[in-house]
C-alpha cells in the first residue's frame, strides 16, 4: 500500500488546510456543545416556573409561546443586521459573544426575584425567556452557515467540520439529558439550589462556548471596491421583505417551527411524570439512556444499509419499556 504523501501545511490557517486536524472541528463544535445544552436546560423553565414559584402553568405556556411570535421577527431582523456587518473580526465571528450574553440571561432566568409579585415574575419570565430565544439564539443560529462558509475555505474541511459539530453535539446534548434530572433530584428542590445548579453550569458553558470565536477565524474577505466600499449583495430590507411574502412554503416552515416548539416543550411533561406518578425525578435521566443508544447504533450503522426508521423507533420503544421494567425491581423488593 502506498504511503501518504506528507504536506507541509505549516502556517496555512488551520480551516484552508488540505488535511485540517480533528481537533480543530472538535473546537469549531465547542459552541455548538454551549448552546445545545442550553436549550435542553431552558426547557426545565416550566417545572422551574410551577414547582419553585407556584405560577399558573397555563399563563407560563401563553408567555414561552408568544416568544415565538417575537423569534419570528428578529430572525428577519437579525438577517439584515448581520447582511451589513463588516468588522475587523469578520462578518459572523462576532456575534458569538451572544454565548456569553445567552448564558447570563439564563442565569437570571433561574433565579427569578423570590418575593416579588407574581406579575414581577411572569415578566421577568417573559423578558429572560425572549432575550434568549429571540435575541441570542437567533443571533448564534443566524450566523452559522455564513461563519463556517467564511471560517473553511474548501467544501471537504467544511463537511468534515459539519460532521464532527454533528457527532460531539448530539453526544453531549443526550448525555446532559442523562446526567441532568439527577442533579435536579438532589439539588432542585429549593430555588438556591436551582441557582447554584444554573449559575454553575452558566459560567462553564459561556467559557467553553465563546472558545470558537477566539481559535476560529474567518479567512473569507470582503475586498473593497475601487471607491473603498466593500463588495457586497446586500438586500434592503423592502427587498427582504418581498422575497419572504412570495415565498410559497413560509407558512411550512412557521408551522414546523411551531410544531418543534411543542416537541421541545413535551420534556415538561416527562418531568412531571417522573416526579409526580413515578415519584423518583433522577429516573427520567435513566431512561434517557436508550436515546443514546439508538445514537449510537445509528452512528455505528452510518456506513450500512439502513434498517426503516420505524424499526429504529420500535428498538428505542423497546429499550425505554425494557429501563422501565428493570427500574421496578427494587421498589418491588422494598414492598412487603
Amino acid at each position: 500500500m502506498a504511503k501518504r504523501e506528507r504536506i507541509n501545511e505549516k502556517g496555512v490557517p488551520y480551516g484552508a488546510r488540505q488535511r485540517m486536524p480533528i481537533w480543530y472541528g472538535a473546537v469549531w463544535s465547542t459552541r455548538g456543545i454551549s448552546a445545545a445544552i442550553n436549550v435542553v436546560l431552558v426547557v426545565y423553565v416550566t417545572f422551574y416556573s410551577t414547582d419553585l414559584l407556584g405560577l399558573n402553568p397555563t399563563i407560563i405556556g401563553g408567555i414561552l409561546l408568544a416568544s415565538r411570535i417575537v423569534d419570528a421577527f428578529t430572525d428577519l431582523g437579525f438577517g439584515y443586521i448581520l447582511d451589513k456587518t463588516h468588522t475587523r473580526w469578520g462578518k459572523a465571528r462576532p456575534y458569538e459573544v451572544f454565548i456569553i450574553l445567552e448564558w447570563l440571561f439564563t442565569i437570571l432566568l433561574f433565579n427569578t426575584p423570590q418575593h416579588a409579585s407574581q406579575a414581577v415574575q411572569y415578566i421577568w419570565i417573559g423578558f429572560m425567556y425572549i432575550m434568549i430565544n429571540a435575541i441570542c439564539a437567533t443571533a448564534l443560529g443566524g450566523i452559522d452557515s455564513v461563519y463556517l462558509a467564511r471560517a473553511f475555505t474548501t467544501e471537504q474541511n467544511q463537511i468534515k467540520a459539519i460532521s464532527i459539530n454533528g457527532a460531539i453535539v448530539m453526544i453531549c446534548s443526550i448525555a446532559f439529558n442523562i446526567v441532568f434530572p439527577g442533579f435536579l433530584a438532589a439539588g432542585g428542590k429549593t430555588l438556591a439550589g436551582w441557582s447554584s445548579m444554573v449559575i454553575s453550569l452558566g459560567v462553564v458553558m459561556a467559557v467553553l462556548g465563546i472558545l470558537r470565536f477566539i481559535f476560529c477565524k474567518e479567512l473569507v474577505k470582503d475586498e473593497p471596491n475601487e471607491d473603498g466600499k466593500r463588495t457586497t449583495n446586500d438586500l434592503t430590507m423592502k427587498e427582504s421583505l418581498s422575497a419572504i411574502s412570495k415565498n410559497k412554503y413560509l407558512f411550512i416552515i412557521v408551522g414546523l417551527m411551531l410544531i418543534t416548539f411543542i416537541v421541545n416543550n413535551m420534556q415538561n411533561a416527562t418531568t412531571y411524570y417522573f416526579k409526580y406518578v413515578y415519584g423518583d425525578v433522577s429516573m427520567q435521566g435513566t431512561v434517557a439512556i436508550t436515546t443514546l443508544i439508538v445514537a449510537c447504533r445509528r452512528m455505528c450503522g452510518a456506513a450500512e444499509k439502513r434498517r426503516p426508521a420505524a424499526t429504529e423507533g420500535g428498538q428505542q420503544g423497546g429499550l425505554y419499556r425494557g429501563v422501565c421494567r428493570l427500574s421496578e425491581i427494587p421498589r418491588q423488593r422494598q414492598q412487603p
